[in-house]
């Protein structure tokens, strides 16, 4: 599990979402509950919908 989400991550990071999407997808095969695996997973099929300007960053700052 942690080998495939630490693939989707550098995916992500990389703006590669398919990949990321399908990495974040393996990973959820081993554990289907993990939150942080459906979010990136959720935010992969976004930016496949919807690719985020150039200005993208990876970095998600919380604010609540």
């Amino acid at each position: 599990c942690l080998d495939h989400f630490a693939a989707g991550l550098e995916a992500y990071r990389a703006r590669s979402w398919r990949e990321g999407a399908e990495a974040f997808g393996r990973a959820l095969n081993y554990n289907p509950g993990d939150r942080p695996t459906q979010i990136f997973l959720s935010r992969c099929w976004a930016h496949l919908a919807r690719a985020p300007g150039p200005d993208w960053s990876p970095v998600t700052t919380l604010t609540k």
